[in-house]
């Protein structure tokens, strides 16, 4: 669509039969959904469309929803392109900051520096955080043989510290009794550029691990041991062909690419992903909201049978004033698709989950505040 018609005013419903063609189960129910998890529904929400071509960048973990958005979206908004640049939660905000685009995706919340340099890019407006999605990170492993493996806190932090470097380690014995574990060097992967992954499992191993990870939480990996990656998908491939490596994704990326994923034990049980078990730290959440910058401080530390503590909450950064109307028209018509029931029945089967029904309705009310016609 020429940029002259960004104009185009559209408004356009949301129904089953727009988004069938994904493949993606967002709408009716399946068979494979979780008993727990909200069935995703037909919505009869309307989208206020913007029209044109328009620009993102950030975080890799949240790269497989805002496909799967931006493909629903324009079902009813055919006049819409949205390019979403996935090279890492720091490269999007430093666009972001820099006014390249106008909407950053991130795995990590703004702080300072950060922070006021991006309220000076939004003036006369300020910039806010609005929680999307929670995602599951995996710790994932390519040992011939070994199909289900089990561990816990320390020997993760033992592991991507060098301190454990073979697989058939007593300590990874003790965790998996009734495996058969190979005598091969363990070889970690990390993320060599600072990634919001990282800094969300950094945060794990701090809250859980604390005697045998010496190091603070960061976005910037903070040792040099093992091989680098910078991005998700050079993690997968390093991953996927190195007999031996070990490294940690986002759940919908170990479930494209077929990686196996290790059970965390907190002491109460091996516990694998699933939206219970992620469900259980979620509720766990504190819900911070100033304005309409709204932040979740997820429960790393959660010590509770059945949670699974290694995730993150991936954020969409704009501005609430100071974007160029075309710009604040999209911005404010997408994330609002997002976070409507079809937006976030999307995420089930790409293994995500979904936003708490009190967080999503401060999100909306939020985005609803945002500048824009």
């Amino acid at each position: 669509m020429p940029l002259a018609a960004r104009g185009v005013q559209r408004t356009s419903l949301i129904a089953c039969g727009a988004v069938a063609a994904l493949l993606l189960a967002g709408c009716g129910t399946d068979e494979n959904t979780p008993a727990n998890a909200e069935a995703p529904v037909a919505s009869d929400e309307t989208v206020d469309c913007a029209a044109g071509t328009f620009n993102g960048a950030g975080s890799s973990a949240q790269k497989p929803a805002i496909v799967a958005w931006t493909a629903a979206y324009q079902q009813s908004c055919p006049d819409v392109a949205f390019n979403y640049d996935a090279q890492g939660s720091n490269n999007g905000r430093t666009q972001f900051i820099q006014k390249q685009v106008p909407l950053a995706g991130s795995d990590a919340y703004l702080v300072d520096p950060q922070r006021s340099q991006a309220d000076q890019r939004c003036a006369p407006g300020s910039a806010v955080d609005l929680p999307m999605v929670v995602t599951p990170i995996a710790i994932v492993y390519n040992v011939e043989g070994v199909d289900d493996l089990t561990l816990t806190p320390a020997l993760i932090a033992r592991i991507f510290d060098g301190k454990v470097t073979r697989w058939n380690d007593t300590q990874i014995a003790a965790a998996n009794p009734d495996a058969s574990l190979p005598d091969l060097s363990i070889s970690p992967v990390h993320r060599s550029a600072d990634s919001g992954t990282s800094e969300n499992l950094t945060r794990f191993l701090v809250a859980q691990a604390k005697d045998s990870w010496p190091y603070k939480a960061s976005q910037a990996w903070p040792n040099s041991i093992g091989l680098g990656a910078s991005v998700s998908t050079t993690m997968v491939g390093q991953v996927k062909n190195t007999s031996g490596a070990i490294g940690y994704v986002d759940n919908p990326d170990a479930l494209k690419n077929d990686l196996p994923s290790a059970r965390i034990d907190l002491g109460f049980g091996a516990v694998k992903i699933s939206p219970e078990s992620v469900a259980a730290v979620v509720d766990a959440t504190k819900v911070n909201q100033k304005g309409a910058d709204i932040t979740l401080d997820l429960a790393y530390d959660l010590k509770e049978k059945g949670a699974y503590p290694i995730l993150l909450a991936t954020y969409e950064i704009t501005c609430t004033e100071g974007l160029p109307d075309d710009q604040a028209k999209f911005v404010k018509s997408f994330l609002t698709f997002t976070v409507s029931d079809t937006g976030q029945g999307l995420l089930d089967e790409l293994g995500y989950v979904r936003l708490p029904k009190n967080t999503r309705a401060k999100v909306r009310a939020a985005i609803a505040e945002l500048a824009g016609p």
